[in-house]
């Protein structure tokens, strides 16, 4: 929950010193960001799908968690 605040301080504080543009810029990152790790990174480096974790045991390997029972 600290980030969320921590977020929105920050977005607040930007928009008010230098307008709403740059009040949307480190949103529209953080959405950059996502998108290139989950559209690109994952499939390219790990033959994982970003959008629905499959294939499972590649994903369970990937968060170091172990196999399904």
């Amino acid at each position: 929950m600290t980030k969320v605040f921590l977020v929105l301080g920050m977005v607040a504080a930007l928009s008010a010193r230098f307008g709403p543009a740059w009040g949307l810029f480190p949103i529209a990152l953080m959405l950059v960001a996502f998108v290139v790790f989950h559209l690109w990174w994952l499939p390219h480096h790990y033959g994982i799908n970003g959008l629905t974790a499959e294939p499972k045991e590649k994903y369970y390997e990937f968060r170091g968690w172990n196999r399904r029972p």
